[in-house]
């Protein structure tokens, strides 16, 4: 019996975490900021305008090593990379990483998301 409710009491701590986690994320989707240059301001990182809308980057400029190219995968923005850029940055490397178009800091041009975007 003492088995029992210890897991119910497990699983349902779990459920409420999960519920807890799921809401934040929804309330707190940060790629749904409407970003401008004041919001722009206060994040950290770099901005370039491009053709099809600004990016945001990291360059870690060490002018010694060779340069690494942190790309971020489908729906992950570019901070997945914040503790491979900071190694690599104190490894002397030369480190890009940037968020690329419709994730993380970078515009979200309302265009079909092609490989040439």
């Amino acid at each position: 019996m003492f088995k029992n409710n210890k897991i119910k009491r497990i699983v349902i701590s779990l459920g409420i975490v999960i519920i807890i986690l799921a809401a934040a994320f929804l309330v707190l989707d940060l790629e749904k900021i409407a970003l401008d240059d004041q919001v722009r301001s206060s994040l950290g990182g770099n901005f370039i305008a491009l053709t099809d809308g600004v990016v945001h980057y990291q360059f870690a400029d060490a002018q010694r090593g060779p340069i690494v190219v942190l790309v971020h995968g489908f729906s992950t923005p570019s901070y997945i990379w914040d503790p491979t850029y900071h190694f690599l940055e104190e490894q002397g490397y030369r480190v890009l990483s940037y968020d690329l178009y419709g994730r993380g800091y970078s515009d979200r041009p309302d265009t079909n998301y092609t490989l040439e975007l």
